[in-house]
């Protein structure tokens, strides 16, 4: 199953309904957890994605934002080698379920994480310009 990008800025704004897409309609996450939230965030001319397209979900019998959900992104696939570097507030990404062959074939992702604001990771980096981030461990 391949990598996959959608980026808001592909978006035909003016074909979606972006005031539905907008309101806290949709549930994101697992249904039993999550809160209501809208799926587009900021301004209607150039919004914020909130979305996680496999579990993003309309409010049981809103037709409107079922509707309005369905004709959201449309994923690009990547190439083997494609860096993809997504901005989380523009871009969603992801992979399919697939299932491993541990014969040396298998194709496993490398997670690289970028920031605007690196002072909240100072904590984890060896000095105050460092860039790399040593990774925490969350039991």
């Amino acid at each position: 199953m391949p990598t996959t990008v959608a980026s808001v800025d592909c978006l035909d704004l003016a074909a979606l309904d972006v005031a539905t897409l907008s309101e806290p309609r949709f549930r994101i996450g697992d249904a039993a957890l999550s809160t209501v939230r809208p799926a587009l965030l900021g301004s209607p001319d150039a919004p914020c994605l909130r979305l996680d397209p496999p579990s993003t979900r309309a409010l049981p019998g809103d037709r409107r934002a079922a509707s309005a959900l369905a004709s959201g992104p449309v994923p690009a696939a990547l190439d083997a080698g494609d860096p993809p570097l997504p901005d989380d507030y523009r871009a969603v990404h992801g992979r399919g379920p697939s299932r491993p062959r541990h014969d040396g074939t298998d194709r496993w992702l490398r997670r690289r994480t970028t920031t605007r604001d690196p002072r909240p990771t100072r904590g984890g980096r060896s000095s105050a310009d460092g860039r790399a981030v040593t990774p925490r461990v969350v039991p």
